[in-house]
């Protein structure tokens, strides 16, 4: 058997990139503040910071999508760095990137998740990471349905309908349905 020995070193500080709080749609560019602090509160300054915006498919949509068992989805399906560079922390220990939100236009209902990954390296050269993930897709939305493999419509059937954001939570909400014409319920 092989192994690797190596010095552990404690961590000094922290990478805090927090949640999107504001109302974002396809073509804004948030400007995402983070900050990088010790764990005693201390602003880490002038540290040097290289983020990546990564635009990435969100598979929670994928499972539930109809034209992946159709092998339709293709359209610009892959993987794509929107943006990345470099900047220094400020005297307050933050920094700032932009995340530029462009979903690609398709006639299908596509769902990504925008991946904001920094590492902060400190003067001594620590190096620590940070990362945020910002849902958002073609539509506000996502309707979807569980259905048995066979259903008998007199007996109707365990239907698990799903609602879902962006982020594919489940919401809330009250579903009315029949089945081949049939009634209401």
């Amino acid at each position: 058997r092989y192994f690797t020995v190596d010095e552990y070193k404690r961590p000094t500080f922290e990478v805090d990139i927090p949640e999107v709080t504001v109302d974002y749609a396809d073509g804004d560019t948030l400007q995402v503040k983070a900050t990088a602090r010790s764990y005693a509160g201390v602003p880490v300054q002038g540290a040097r910071v290289k983020y990546k915006v990564e635009r990435k498919r969100a598979f929670w949509w994928w499972s539930y999508s109809r034209y992946w068992n159709q092998g339709i989805i293709g359209e610009d399906s892959e993987d794509n760095e929107m943006a990345s560079g470099e900047v220094l922390t400020d005297a307050d220990g933050s920094f700032t990137v932009p995340v530029p939100l462009v979903v690609p236009k398709t006639r299908y209902t596509m769902f990504y998740n925008f991946v904001v990954t920094a590492e902060v390296t400190d003067q001594a050269g620590e190096t620590r990471h940070g990362e945020l993930s910002i849902p958002l897709g073609n539509r506000k939305t996502a309707f979807s349905i569980d259905v048995p493999e066979k259903v008998l419509a007199e007996k109707g059937g365990n239907l698990t309908f799903h609602l879902r954001n962006a982020a594919g939570t489940d919401l809330d909400a009250s579903v009315r349905y029949r089945i081949d014409n049939g009634k209401w319920p």
